[in-house]
């Protein structure tokens, strides 16, 4: 599912031209999920969302993993600011 979307992503871009804005919005998206996908796999969890923000009018990703629970515990859900550039 998420070749797709990427795929999905990388043909929007290279299919038709969009505004500058828009682009930098694309590829920030796609930034934060890689973002995402390497914390989730370091705190051996699993992701459930990572977005683009702002924090102290800074960009940033905020990443939302879940992971599993220890000694027959619920799962955790861990919320992980990630600062761009």
């Amino acid at each position: 599912m998420h070749n797709l979307i990427s795929l999905s992503l990388a043909l929007m871009v290279t299919a038709a031209p969009l505004p500058v804005e828009r682009d930098v919005i694309t590829v920030q998206a796609a930034d934060c999920y890689s973002v995402g996908e390497m914390q989730a796999s370091a705190q051996g969890g699993t992701l459930a969302a990572a977005n683009d923000a702002m924090q102290n009018g800074q960009p940033v990703c905020r990443v939302i993993i879940v992971v599993p629970g220890q000694n027959g515990e619920r799962p955790k859900r861990v919320e992980i600011i990630v600062p761009k550039g």
